[in-house]
């Protein structure tokens, strides 16, 4: 039977109660076995270790809960939203109800694919983050709003994959084809498209920041609205024939690109081309010139194969400054981006204390000076 404290702290509120209570209570597993929680609102709850053993959820929201390593045996989940829901190490049996999608999400996450093919499956707002999907057959599947972080995702098959709004960010997706998929308003933050195929594949206002996209296939690939800040892309990366109006290459629609108007056909190409050895650095204030020099002169010594060299220096609206960086095709484009900027904020404190004790020295000497009057 379940625990009546516990039962009532539930009972109390969630997100203002139950949550509060699991972070200052971490040792406490919760016994909630048996419990009735029909259609009841459970979004984001923290349900991690608890025993839920046989309680009732029928057609309870439990959209975006931790049921890590819960014991669902026995527990009713039929009509239940788990859109979101991580169920890693969660145990469920036979006597456990639960909708075919959702025990479907459960062993992806807990026991892999292996070579099942589950072409056009219904994985739409699943939790997989972490998932071993390695060579899997999931062509026409639906993983719109999935949250596929940090996935191993190699030589898997997405093709004509619905994606949109999905979030790979940190994922592996290393040789996998994504043809015709659509990515639409998707996250592949710091992604690894490594190789991988994106003939085709709608990447409309799609998050690419930092992806790793070395002999990636963009060829005819949608990019319109999308951002690119600094990704790494080579000269075997596929650009041929890429349909896009304008990109930002900054994050939070920051530094449009053309700053007005769209790309004529072909244009976007040629300007990814171009700039293939080359990094933004992009100031929002005022920049000291001698902090960034320092920064400069210590990321060419950190990266001496990368041969760092300044383009130009462009100042934009609202005072933004732009300086356009060379980097060989030997060099880490992400590190040296990482290496200067952190460099120059380091090198400001630093500045900033020199010119502080500099002023207290100058106002000491002009007190003495006075005293001497």
């Amino acid at each position: 039977m379940a625990n009546d404290e516990h039962w009532a702290l539930l009972k109390r509120g969630v997100k203002t109660v139950w949550n509060k209570w699991r972070r200052e209570n971490p040792e406490i597993q919760p016994d909630l076995a048996n419990v009735a929680l029909p259609n009841i609102n459970l979004c984001g709850a923290d349900f991690k270790g608890a025993n839920l053993r046989g309680a009732n959820l029928s057609g309870a929201d439990l959209s975006q809960a931790d049921l890590r390593e819960v014991d669902l045996s026995g527990a009713y989940l039929d009509g239940a939203n788990l859109s979101g829901a991580n169920l890693k190490g969660a145990k469920i049996n036979r006597e456990t109800a639960i909708a075919q999608k959702w025990y479907l999400v459960w062993e992806i996450l807990n026991k892999g694919t292996g070579n099942r093919n589950l072409s056009e499956v219904n994985l739409s707002g699943a939790f997989l983050g972490g998932a071993n999907l390695c060579g899997a057959h999931l062509s026409g599947a639906n993983l719109c709003g999935a949250d596929v972080r940090g996935s191993k995702i190699r030589r898997a098959n997405f093709d004509g994959a619905n994606l949109s709004r999905a979030n790979f960010s940190g994922a592996d997706l290393y040789k996998a084809s994504f043809c015709k998929a659509n990515f639409e308003s998707a996250e592949l933050i710091e992604a690894n498209l490594g190789g991988a195929n994106l003939s085709q594949a709608n990447l409309k206002t799609a998050q690419l920041i930092r992806v790793q996209a070395l002999n990636t296939n963009f060829s005819e690939a949608i990019f319109t609205d999308a951002c690119l800040e600094n990704w790494n892309i080579n000269t075997s990366t596929n650009l041929d024939n890429i349909i896009c109006d304008y990109v930002y290459l900054q994050d939070g629609n920051q530094e449009r690109c053309p700053l007005y108007g769209n790309f004529l056909p072909g244009d976007f190409t040629n300007f990814l081309r171009r700039n293939l050895e080359t990094i933004n650095l992009v100031f929002y204030q005022s920049i000291d010139w001698k902090a960034f020099s320092d920064a400069f002169k210590n990321a060419q010594f950190e990266n001496q194969d990368a041969k760092l060299d300044i383009l130009n220096i462009e100042k934009k609206e609202n005072g933004i400054l732009t300086v356009q960086v060379k980097v060989s095709s030997n060099g880490d484009k992400f590190k040296v981006h990482n290496d200067l900027m952190q460099g120059y904020e380091t090198a400001l404190k630093a500045l900033e204390t020199t010119y502080h004790h500099q002023v207290e020295n100058q106002q000491q000497e002009i007190n003495r000076l006075f005293h001497l009057i």
